[in-house]
């Protein structure tokens, strides 16, 4: 029986490490105050004091909206990290004892979960009294119903892919296709806390244990997942409000409030695995998508954590509070090359003009501050191999791509969007940029590009239009495939960066992109499901292969990868050693002390 390393110990690279990072210090008692008052007064004082120390341990945040806390179908960060608050997952990662690096903690599993000698049947034993809110017992029944609904074929759940294509799970494309029954699936109950899951083919131990920590994998509660069902059964409300969604689901913590696009509250539950390891009591979280008012309540002392954005970064720079981590995400252009509306748009010449002649420098630069320009996808924060924490961006692989792509060229650029003139019968070609109308910094790109690219092709043969949306109705309209472009922000599991690729799949789920290419797509499934996915140089030089291919369409186009600093008040303090961001858990705030 092979057993999954129960501590993974990642060490980061100095190349990864920020010169400005200086460590929080150790956590100390709290000066008292001096007084010369009488002996009663000063106990008295000091009772009170020692009172107050008992009151609940609060980290006050700020976070995005949130439309749905289905687990089955959170893609937004802030869905994610709000749905993770209160479900638990079969296992999660936490901050080891000496700060430098992460373990795997079993959570609702009592252990790893192991794998016999084929490599394909992996076993879950859960441990005992786990429970919804509302005392349900969470049990290998809980379990087997969630991974069912979330591959259900009526439901078409956007996060189905975990288990069908990032996990080979026996059969459950073919569920989620409508080609077979749910009997023939390789998730299977063992007995009320132990339940299996067969793979059709191994894969590398890590891709599979770590996908268990993703909250797509907590279990939803049935009677209220059932309750929201619509008549046929092709959607479920689940989730959408504070009246559709279980209070906790033997999570860390209970979701106590949450007034859409207002605020959210969570207290810890005493009962989850978790309770002795994050140390806050109380979590509060006030939704805020203005950056300036973001960094006003901290400087005000109302949050203990702010972004630094723009101008600000200057200010702050030199601040010891503020940490920085490296680029995880990648600030991308899409551009939708089956266009009814702009049929210029599937001419790969003119989609290698705007390629080449972007000026990203001044992008990441000069409108972000803190982002670096990229000519690839995949950004240094991604790990290839668990155990030797090597970085895809320092391999001889991760180095070539960089080398095939020019990131500005202007006089390429020029002689491209020559040939595409010519082949729109040298008429002008005009282009429309669409940017999230909550987003000062988009819509500042916008406007940089409209300006970069007229000037730079003449607007007497290029016009380019801007178009302010709704972030929720430009998400619409990209699935719909009605837009023109469309800025991204791609990220996936640092341990896993073949991850990254799955949304560019043919039949991808929910898919935002236009790019479609069957050979991409079988060499992405030999690397998670196939062949190469235990094959450690091969699927690096694959993965390789699929930055390659993608980028040289030139429909997704790099623009910025972001080192996004954050500033921490003076009560929170970092645990991790000399404040290092560590990959997986960042700096691990749940862990960070908390001091009034």
């Amino acid at each position: 029986m092979k057993n999954f390393k129960k501590v993974l110990v990642i060490v980061l690279a100095m190349a990864m490490m920020m010169s400005l990072f200086v460590g929080c210090g150790d956590k100390g008692k709290v000066d008292e105050p001096k007084n010369d008052n009488k002996k009663n007064e000063q106990n008295q004082e000091g009772k009170d004091e020692k009172e107050e120390a008992k009151g609940p341990k609060v980290l006050r945040l700020v976070g995005g909206k949130v439309n749905t806390l289905n687990p089955h179908n959170t893609t937004l960060g802030d869905n994610q990290s709000t749905a993770k608050r209160f479900c638990g997952t079969p296992i999660d990662i936490i901050l080891n004892e000496a700060g430098d690096g992460y373990e795997l903690f079993p959570n609702h599993c009592k252990e790893i979960p192991t794998v016999d000698e084929t490599g394909k049947v992996w076993t879950f034993k859960l441990r005992e009294g786990l429970k919804y809110d509302d005392g349900t017992p969470v049990n290998a029944d809980a379990y087997v119903y969630s991974y069912k609904m979330l591959i259900d074929p009526n439901l078409k759940n956007v996060n189905s892919t975990v288990l069908t294509d990032n996990i080979p799970v026996v059969n459950g494309k073919k569920y989620f296709l409508g080609k077979c029954k749910w009997e023939e699936v390789g998730i299977k109950k063992v007995d009320d806390l132990t339940f299996t899951i067969e793979l059709s083919n191994p894969i590398s131990n890590a891709d599979f244990i770590t996908q268990f920590r993703n909250v797509v994998t907590a279990p939803v509660h049935k009677g209220m997942y059932e309750a929201n069902m619509n008549e046929d059964r092709s959607e479920t409300k689940y989730g959408i409000d504070m009246d559709k969604t279980p209070k906790c689901i033997a999570g860390p913590f209970k979701l106590a409030e949450w007034k859409q696009d207002m605020n959210r509250k969570y207290v810890k539950n005493p009962d989850s695995p978790l309770a002795e390891v994050y140390v806050p009591d109380e979590i509060t979280e006030r939704v805020i998508e203005d950056a300036e008012t973001e960094l006003r309540m901290f400087e005000n002392g109302e949050i203990d954590r702010s972004a630094i954005r723009g101008a600000k970064v200057d200010k702050y720079r030199n601040d010891p509070r503020v940490k920085y981590g490296p680029a995880y995400t990648i600030f991308g252009f899409e551009i939708n090359t089956e266009s009814k509306e702009n049929p210029i748009l599937a001419n790969k010449d003119f989609r290698k003009a705007l390629f080449v002649g972007m000026d990203r420098e001044s992008i990441g630069k000069g409108i972000f501050r803190t982002g670096t320009s990229v000519n690839y996808l995949v950004t240094k924060a991604y790990i290839t191999d668990y155990e030797t924490g090597e970085m895809y961006r320092n391999t001889a692989e991760g180095k070539s791509v960089e080398a095939n792509h020019p990131a500005y060229d202007k006089k390429l650029a020029k002689e491209l969007f020559d040939k595409a003139y010519a082949a729109n019968k040298n008429k002008k070609i005009k282009l429309e940029i669409s940017y999230y109308e909550e987003n000062d910094r988009l819509k500042k790109t916008a406007e940089f590009l409209q300006e970069n690219y007229e000037n730079l092709f003449g607007k007497d043969k290029f016009e380019i239009s801007l178009r302010s949306v709704p972030f929720q109705v430009q998400s619409e309209n990209v699935k719909k495939g009605d837009y023109q472009t469309n800025f991204s922000f791609s990220y996936e599991s640092i341990f896993n960066p073949w991850l990254w690729f799955v949304g560019y799949k043919t039949d991808a789920p929910d898919k935002s992109n236009s790019y479609k290419n069957a050979e991409f797509d079988k060499l992405l499934d030999r690397c998670l499901t196939g062949d190469l996915a235990t094959k450690k140089k091969e699927r690096r030089e694959a993965l390789a292969e699929l930055e390659n291919m993608l980028i040289s369409d030139y429909s997704t186009q790099p623009v910025a990868g972001f080192e996004l600093p954050s500033i921490y008040s003076d009560r929170i303090k970092i645990k991790t050693k000399d404040g290092m961001y560590i990959p997986g858990i960042g700096f691990a705030l749940l862990q960070a002390g908390i001091e009034d």
